[in-house]
């Protein structure tokens, strides 16, 4: 039975009835803001020396001194709620999302977004009515264009301005507690995920003239190619084009085996909806169980930011009408506005650190002994204003620096660098000790501030523990990247004098990178194992008919989920800690996480000296005016009040 201990008289001051009429009490603040519990929840509401204390019946004692109360009422603030008045999802925050999508808002506050990707994560976009509220999803404030979550399932956002709580439960089963959340207008958020909807992934048709086939790396063919999105991606009517092979190891002379395909249009489109361009990329993947580790690999380099990072769309690739097996389509590493965008191609150039060592310009650098191909400019041609011994003479700058175990910050883009080698290090790349397919590039030669930018990262079939056991992620969970391969990789003291002999600075971006990557991406890559694979298993087991590999990719997601999880949380143990926290940086948008010193240490609200929680993320300029007097802590940093 509930008990209802306040006075009639006390009750009527403070504008409330002695009798529930509702299912919610509220308790009005004069400092703003309210706390709101469920009647169902109250045990009992007495008058206890000078506060009203609402006791819970999880046995949790809420008290407030009468002086602070503005009134109590079982009558909450329903029409003048806030509430969301957009809801997109905009393609420079999902790197999966080539075009900006919008949504349908529902009187019954349900939004749904129809979403064209394989993942099932998003960074949505969106704007309330009111500019103090924030947007919640289980107590935690989401940033548009910045917060990003997991949408497999419906998730419910609650819009509420600072100060306004309500005492509820959350979690199920073991898990479930009771705590003060956000109280506001709700909104459930449904994801129309589009590959759903979906038999297969995007048909490719390149039909070539005369009826040939491609069986040579350096001769073009003319032919026509036509993309059905099948649903998910753009559509593609009959498009000119010309296509010849590709690669080393993965080229074979037989012009019908699963080869790699170089593709060029004659004019500069955008396949699939990504940046317009002229030169793209079939990849074959006709390894065995290879057809997961690009797709993932280049994920996780999207994911971390590293520079131009490739996306990777699956096809089902006909050529002259005949199956030729499930591919996949990327981007063409080079000098373009579709991979390395520079403001000036003229003075841009593109390396490659790569043992094939067979560009028509090339050279090796005094210290380390690297294979250096000019990718870009081809200086063959009048378009570039730099010369071979330019480029030779500057990167010879970096490498002796480097090798001099001097400060290579003002010659390298550091974090850029961390990005680089996170990525290959995660993944297990030893190609880039070897060197083979190690990129590396500057925006403008001429300009004397002008940094190395590595990346974009490329060609990771022989990743994931392939080298040591010819398998994708069943070995080198554990293994140490940057010694494991030190007697046999020549290009080894190079790599690992970037990562180990660069001091500090290297060091603390490498752990700030790795802290981004363990909080906000690692569950979401280990997802995108099996939404990837469940997408494409159409086209895998296509593929499986006819070149015998395609089957058994079950197992193959599940290793590589949990071969990331157990090498991600290894390295991460093992790395140096740094503080990365920014002593003069408010916080993202003006909001700082600020807690009561001497309250709960890991306490991200605002508590009253009372200890009843009042405000979450305070924006800085209203510190001041928001907070009862006290010693709070902000950004790590003591605020008197």
């Amino acid at each position: 039975m509930k008990h209802f201990l306040l006075s009639t008289l006390l009750l009527t001051s403070l504008g409330i009835n002695a009798e529930p009429a509702s299912d919610t009490l509220f308790v009005y603040l004069k400092s703003g803001g309210f706390n709101a519990f469920p009647m169902s929840v109250v045990d009992r509401q007495t008058t206890e020396e000078g506060c009203i204390v609402v006791r819970t019946a999880t046995g949790e004692d809420f008290s407030y001194q009468l002086t602070d109360v503005a009134s109590t009422s079982y009558t909450g603030p329903v029409e003048t709620l806030p509430s969301i008045t957009s809801f997109g999802i905009q393609s420079r925050h999902n790197d999966e999302v080539y075009e900006d999508i919008g949504s349908t808002i529902t009187d019954d506050s349900v939004i749904t977004v129809s979403v064209p990707t394989i993942g099932r994560w998003l960074t949505p976009s969106f704007e309330l009515s009111d500019a103090f509220a924030s947007a919640y999803i289980d107590g935690i404030r989401q940033q548009s264009g910045l917060s990003r979550n997991s949408f497999r399932s419906d998730r419910t956002y609650v819009v509420a301005r600072p100060g306004e709580f309500i005492f509820t439960r959350t979690g199920t089963g073991s898990s479930a507690a009771w705590s003060m959340l956000p109280y506001g207008r709700r909104y459930r958020v449904t994801a129309d995920w589009l590959v759903d909807r979906s038999d297969n992934v995007p048909r490719m048709d390149i039909d070539i003239d005369n009826g040939e086939m491609v069986s040579s790396k350096e001769v073009y063919l003319s032919a026509r190619l036509t993309i059905d999105g099948a649903g998910v991606f753009p559509s593609m009517a009959a498009t000119d084009v010309q296509i010849k092979g590709r690669g080393n190891t993965s080229w074979s002379s037989n012009p019908w085996d699963k080869n790699p395909y170089r593709l060029k249009f004659v004019k500069k489109q955008a396949p699939f909806g990504l940046k317009k361009a002229k030169s793209w990329v079939l990849q074959a993947n006709s390894q065995s169980r290879s057809m997961m580790a690009n797709a993932v690999g280049m994920k996780i380099a999207r994911m971390v930011g590293t520079a131009a990072a490739n996306h990777v769309i699956p096809v089902e690739l006909y050529i002259n009408g005949n199956y030729r097996g499930s591919y996949v389509f990327t981007e063409k590493v080079g000098v373009s506005a579709n991979s390395v965008d520079v403001e000036d191609e003229s003075v841009a150039a593109l390396l490659e650190l790569d043992t094939y060592y067979d560009e028509a310009y090339k050279f090796r650098t005094d210290r380390y002994n690297l294979p250096v191909n000019i990718k870009d400019p081809d200086l063959s041609e009048n378009e570039t204003r730099l010369a071979f011994d330019d480029i030779r003479k500057d990167f010879n700058r970096l490498t002796d620096a480097l090798y001099r175990k001097e400060d290579i910050s003002s010659l390298v883009d550091v974090d850029m660098l961390a990005r680089y080698l996170m990525v290959n290090d995660l993944i297990v790349n030893y190609e880039i000790q070897h060197p083979k397919s190690t990129y590396v590039y500057k925006a403008d030669l001429t300009d004397e501030a002008g940094k190395y930018v590595f990346g974009p990262v490329w060609d990771l079939d022989w990743a994931f523990g392939y080298e040591t056991n010819k398998n994708y992620c069943t070995v080198d969970q554990k293994v140490d990247f940057w010694t494991a391969k030190s007697n046999k990789m020549e290009a080894w003291t190079f790599i690992r004098d970037l990562r180990q002999n660069t001091g500090e600075v290297v060091d603390k971006a490498y752990y700030k990178v790795w802290t981004d990557f363990m909080d906000n991406h690692l569950q979401e890559i280990r997802d995108y194992c099996g939404d990837y694979y469940r997408y494409v298993l159409p086209s895998f087991q296509h593929n499986a008919s006819v070149w015998g590999d395609g089957n058994g990719y079950a197992s193959v997601s599940g290793n590589m989920s949990s071969w990331i999880n157990t090498r991600a949380r290894h390295i991460y143990s093992k790395l140096t800690p740094y503080d990365l926290t920014e002593p003069d940086d408010p916080g993202t948008d003006g909001i700082v996480n600020v807690s009561r010193h001497g309250g709960e240490a890991s306490c991200v609200d605002v508590y009253s000296l009372s200890g009843i929680l009042m405000l979450r993320d305070v924006p800085i300029t209203k510190l001041r005016g928001s907070l009862p007097k006290g010693i709070y802590i902000v950004n790590g940093k003591k605020l008197k009040i």
